[in-house]
Parts: C-alpha cells; sequence; structure tokens
C-alpha cells in the first residue's frame, strides 16, 4: 500500500477542501467549537458541492474511570497514565 501525508494547517487545509465541488464529507473528532465553525462553513458553502456531504462531529468528550474495589492499584494507575498520553482522539470513531 501507499500512504500519502500532506503537512498543513487546517485553516488553510479547509479553505482548500471546503470550496471544492466534489467535497463529500467529513468525519471531525475535536472542540465543539471547531466543528461549529466546520459545519457553518460546509452549510455556506452547500451550493458549490455536487452532493449533499456527510457530516460527522464527535465533540466535547470527557473520560471518566471506573475501578472494581478489586482492581489492583498500580494496573489502575498505569491504565490513567496511558490513557491521558496514548492516542488522543484516534480511538473515536
Amino acid at each position: 500500500g501507499v500512504i500519502n501525508m500532506v503537512t498543513v494547517d487546517g485553516p488553510e487545509a479547509g479553505e482548500v477542501v471546503f470550496n471544492h465541488r466534489d467535497f463529500a464529507g467529513l468525519h471531525f473528532t475535536g472542540s465543539t467549537g471547531v466543528f461549529r465553525q466546520l459545519w457553518k462553513t460546509i452549510g455556506t458553502n452547500i451550493a458549490k458541492y455536487r452532493t449533499y456531504p456527510r457530516i460527522v462531529g464527535e465533540t466535547g468528550g470527557k473520560d471518566f474511570i471506573v475501578a472494581h474495589p478489586s482492581a489492583h492499584p498500580l494496573e489502575v494507575a498505569t491504565g490513567i497514565s496511558r490513557g491521558a498520553f496514548e492516542f488522543q482522539g484516534q480511538k473515536c470513531s
């Protein structure tokens, strides 16, 4: 397989992507404020698109931990630490 990667600032990419007639969808995980801005931009450009884009937004997530009294404290602490730093946002959807 081939992996293509283009590094660019979000607003700069959005200017190109959301103005293109073939824009077909967005699956976003992040802040509610950013998603609302993306949604507004897509809505403003809706007449430009060939089809109605599919839009999914996962925003404002809050993680919590439930530990059973029989759980090993060191393993719970390790899980909390890993959860704070691994796969931030990448495990959604």
